[in-house]
C-alpha cells in the first residue's frame, strides 16, 4: 500500500520558504510551527532558490547574507551553551578537588 503524498497550496508554500528564508527561526521550527515535514520545507526552498538564482543577481547574496545571518546567531547561542558547560565544570572540578 502506498501513502498518499500531502498536497499543500501555494500560500502556505510561499509563506513558509518566505519565514525560511528569512532565518529569524530555524527551518526545522518553521516546519514544526506550519505542520509541514522538514525535507519538505527544505527541498521546497532549494527549489526557490535554484529558480530565483538566475533572476537577480543580488538575490543570492542577499540570501547568503540572512543565511550567514542565521547561522552566525545559531554559532552564538551554541558558543554561549558551551560556555556555561565550562564554568559549571570548573565549579564541578573545584568542589570534587576539595572534598576528596
Amino acid at each position: 500500500m502506498m501513502k498518499q503524498q500531502k498536497r499543500y497550496d501555494d500560500q502556505l508554500k510561499q509563506q513558509a520558504i518566505e519565514m525560511a528564508l528569512e532565518g529569524s527561526k530555524p527551518i526545522a521550527q518553521i516546519a514544526r510551527d506550519l505542520d509541514i515535514k522538514e525535507n519538505t520545507l527544505y527541498g521546497w526552498v532549494d527549489k526557490h532558490r535554484r529558480a530565483n538564482q538566475n533572476k537577480d543577481s543580488v538575490q543570492p547574496t542577499v540570501e547568503k547574507a540572512v543565511d550567514l545571518e542565521a547561522e552566525n546567531r545559531r554559532l552564538k547561542r551554541e558558543l554561549k551553551t558551551a560556555l556555561e558547560d565550562v564554568e559549571l565544570l570548573k565549579k564541578a572540578a573545584a568542589y570534587f578537588a576539595v572534598h576528596k
